[in-house]
């Protein structure tokens, strides 16, 4: 099964086939009852509508974790099982979202926080879509990337200070340094998964 990473980088790389039936992602998330084992969860979601088109549910379900990870999703998970148990009735339960353009360079350009901004929306994975440029990029990287709750890669903007004074940023063409702007890339995986 595909983290929100993986997905991401496949996402980015033009991947969007793996969202067709028969994929990786098939399958692989569900457990069935008959499956499971008498192994005790971190956590219990229960009774909550789990709507998950990749794996064509949209049912009263409960979802068990271990670890970080989905371990079950079947009606009727045992709470004995369960270290603690939520309960998610009447709400909708559904894999984080990705948000695959945003700008999180909180308090430059129009950056929004990530983590008011997405979390409180359940996205969970952001797309920075070119906030930094070679030339902010480190700080973007440490006071934004390194500090958020929300996962974001990023694309690396063409200008040097990305969208830091808007689109003006490429009125000089002085500041586009595709050489500074590929190394950043680079010196930057696996956070950065573009320009």
């Amino acid at each position: 099964m595909l983290n929100r990473r993986e997905f991401s980088r496949y996402f980015l790389a033009g991947g969007a086939a793996l969202l067709a039936p028969n994929s990786v992602w098939s399958g692989n998330a569900v457990a069935s009852p008959q499956q499971s084992s008498p192994q005790t969860f971190d956590l219990l979601i229960e009774g909550g509508t789990v709507v998950d088109p990749a794996q064509s549910l949209h049912a009263p379900m409960d979802v068990a974790i271990k670890d970080g990870k989905i371990a079950e999703v079947s009606k009727n998970i045992p709470k004995e099982r369960a270290v603690k148990v939520l309960s998610a009735k009447d709400r909708i339960v559904t894999p984080g979202f990705i948000d695959i353009h945003t700008h999180c360079y909180d308090g430059v350009g129009a950056g929004t926080n990530a983590d008011r901004y997405c979390l409180t929306r359940g996205v969970t994975t952001a797309v920075d879509a070119g906030s930094a440029g070679y030339a902010t990029f480190p700080n973007f990287r440490k006071y934004i990337l390194n500090t958020s709750t929300t996962r974001i890669v990023a694309l690396v903007h063409i200008g040097a200070i990305g969208t830091a004074i808007g689109p003006g940023s490429l009125a000089n063409l002085d500041w586009v340094n595709p050489q500074l702007t590929a190394k950043t890339a680079t010196d930057n995986k696996p956070v950065v998964v573009g320009i």
